[in-house]
């Protein structure tokens, strides 16, 4: 949702500077955003509707952004390591578990965490990264 309302800011900005050296951008800087308020126009009112309806879900879409930014990336990264961690851990136990299973439990029990296993690395990864 934010990064619709970035687009249709860009390309309202285009359209705005048509002809112009700047009616072709590819890019604006954050503080553009403040000079929005300045902008009228003749179709200001119908823009203005359409405009409301994409903030208007905002508000939802960006709960969580006050939160994240107040978190540190060092303590993040230092979090994300102790997962890895624990999964590595958790190999190792299922591992040994499949060396000393005999009872059909301890297989559903294997086979049960290897899936969850998976799961947690792929999420692990794409934290990392």
């Amino acid at each position: 949702m934010f990064l619709k309302l970035l687009e249709a800011v860009l390309k309202t900005g285009n359209r705005m500077n048509v002809g112009t050296n700047r009616g072709d951008a590819h890019a604006f800087k954050f503080d553009t955003l403040l000079k929005l308020v300045d902008i009228k126009g003749t179709d200001e009112v119908e823009f203005r509707k359409l405009g409301l309806q994409v903030v208007s879900g905002l508000g939802g879409e960006l709960m969580n952004v006050k939160k994240a930014a107040a978190m540190d990336s060092n303590v993040l990264s230092s979090e994300v390591a102790k997962l890895a961690s624990g999964i590595t851990k958790i190999t190792e136990v299922l591992k040994l578990n499949e060396e000393i299973a005999l009872k059909e439990s301890s297989w559903r029990f294997s086979e049960s965490m290897n899936g969850f296993m998976k799961k947690a690395e792929e999420e692990i990864v794409m934290l990392q990264a």
